[in-house]
């Protein structure tokens, strides 16, 4: 065996080792566990933390499944009458929760394989998964010449009385004026109100109402939309728009997190190759570079894609007003 075979041998085996730091591995053992609050589905995340607890025998994962804003609240609670129970949690307004001091700075290794736009620039947090806000149309009800390239088509005549949207798509509302700017921004968004916009709640069923032809296009998930595509719908969205908007669902790790090992473990393996696959396969759109399939629709590297910033989230409230004056939504 010639000695540079050997060399390469042993730095493949050194990575290996090194994957995972041995020391970390020792402590979290004698942690026994890690608690992930999370507003994924159980069917989705189940898959994940069962790979996690075969690689790692010695851990359980406990999960307990909220909507952001209660996973927020309950955050907030324990941190504030130090009953923390929490370890890793993850949600869509991780920003706001930064805000509030109680995460802990960790640079995994697994995250140099993410974007810039989907990282915190102090590293207390990673987007994990997003969804991507869309046009979605019927591409029977649109003739190919009417079919939409970007988000002004939809401002052109023929599309008066022919669209829906959700009654409060607020963050694509602020995350569209930053891109574009107030003045442009402005415009679209005032173009689109005079189009007699239909108003429904839930870009699933505005996915399904555009394939079912009540609609001709509608704002929707992209990943939704393409698997009611995939089933045979004549549905499409619109790949070609600029920006499309994503609301990133983060990951992080406590900073009292009582289990901090076993936490970083844990954060590793979500944003791991296999852990984003897991998410993949299990229906969600995983952040991480190339972590979907180049021949997807889905592939971010295709797609202009823009973040939901922390500064539209922290005027969240302010969107929603706006949204509402602009659109003439009615609560």
């Amino acid at each position: 065996m010639s000695g540079l075979l050997i060399v390469a041998i042993l730095l493949i085996s050194v990575t290996t080792v090194f994957a995972d730091d041995p020391e970390r591995i020792a402590k979290a053992r004698t942690e026994g566990q890690v608690v992930f609050y999370s507003t994924m589905g159980i069917d989705t995340v189940r898959p994940v933390t069962l790979a996690f607890e075969k690689k790692f025998p010695f851990l359980k994962v406990e999960v307990l499944r909220l909507n952001s804003e209660r996973v927020f609240n309950r955050v907030m609670i324990e941190h504030q009458t130090g009953k923390i129970h929490a370890d890793v949690v993850n949600l869509s307004v991780m920003p706001l929760l930064k805000a509030k001091r109680v995460l802990a700075p960790y640079r995994s290794p697994e995250m140099k394989a993410f974007p810039e736009k989907f990282r915190d620039t102090d590293d207390t947090w990673t987007g994990l998964v997003g969804n991507y806000y869309v046009i979605g149309y019927n591409t029977k009800l649109v003739p190919e010449a009417n079919a939409p390239k970007d988000w002004f088509d939809l401002t052109q005549p023929w599309w008066k009385g022919k669209m829906a949207l959700d009654v409060a798509d607020y963050d694509w509302f602020g995350a569209m004026l930053e891109y574009l700017g107030p003045e442009k921004g402005r415009r679209l968004m005032h173009g689109l109100a005079k189009q007699e916009l239909n108003w429904r709640k839930g870009h699933s069923l505005l996915a399904q109402l555009v394939g079912a032809g009540e609609f001709a296009s509608s704002l929707v998930y992209a990943h939704r939309t393409q698997l009611t595509k995939e089933k045979g719908s004549p549905i499409d969205w619109v790949k070609t728009s600029k920006p499309i908007v994503v609301s990133q669902n983060a990951v992080a790790v406590l900073e009292k997190a009582p289990r901090p090992n076993a936490a970083r473990l844990f954060v590793d393996f979500l944003m791991s190759e296999a852990g984003q696959k897991l998410l993949y396969d299990g229906g969600q759109i995983p952040l991480r570079s190339r972590a979907i399939p180049a021949n997807s629709p889905l592939a971010a590297e295709q797609l202009d894609l823009y973040p939901v910033s922390g500064q539209v989230m922290e005027r969240f409230d302010q969107h929603q007003k706006d949204f509402n004056e602009t659109f003439g939504v009615k609560q």
